[in-house]
């Protein structure tokens, strides 16, 4: 799985996601990862301009968000765009 870069976290929001500028609109429901490709939190937003939206990410650990400020962070790239398989409830 290929990261993407989406962009530089520029401050936490009052409801406690981590808001950064994009180049591009990535899907929501992605997961976000950070430069090890450790797992912070999932795409929860996706805000302002069409050529270079906000994007809202709600992190999996607030308590951790206030030192991603700063930080760059990626989406997952593949055919589902880092999103996880959900599993469907089976019929009988």
């Amino acid at each position: 799985m290929g990261l993407r870069l989406m962009g530089r976290v520029m401050v936490i929001s009052s409801h406690g996601n981590l808001v950064l500028r994009s180049s591009f609109a990535p899907d929501i429901g992605s997961i976000v990862y950070d430069e090890r490709k450790r797992v912070i939190g999932k795409v929860a937003r996706v805000f302002g301009p069409v050529i270079q939206p906000y994007v809202a990410v709600s992190p999996r650990d607030k308590k951790e968000a206030q030192r991603l400020v700063g930080k760059n962070l990626y989406v997952g790239e593949g055919r589902n765009g880092g999103k996880q398989k959900k599993e469907g409830k089976r019929r009988r």
